[in-house]
């Protein structure tokens, strides 16, 4: 497993969104941030294959349920998934 993936299973897996104790806007812009760099280091070492797969489905997760969780709360509305991964 590369560092990149590592970095993976600890914001999305691990301790970082499951956390109950900082407000999910927070945690969203945190692991928005995080997930960007993760795609933005597979690209620069050129990562392919199984795990660019396995990188961008883990994206694709957490876009979802935070369109879905969001989409209830004042400060973001459901779109701006869309509009950041443009």
């Amino acid at each position: 497993m590369t560092k990149i993936a590592d970095t993976l299973v600890c914001v999305c897996g691990g301790s970082i969104i499951p956390r109950k104790d900082v407000p999910w806007q927070r945690v969203y812009e945190f692991v928005f941030d995080r997930l960007r760099a993760v795609r933005q280091d597979m690209i620069i070492q050129r990562i392919g294959g199984n795990e660019a797969i396995w990188i961008l489905e883990c994206s694709i997760r957490f876009l979802i349920y935070s369109g879905y969780r969001l989409d209830h709360e004042k400060y973001y509305f459901c779109a701006i998934c869309v509009v950041k991964t443009s």
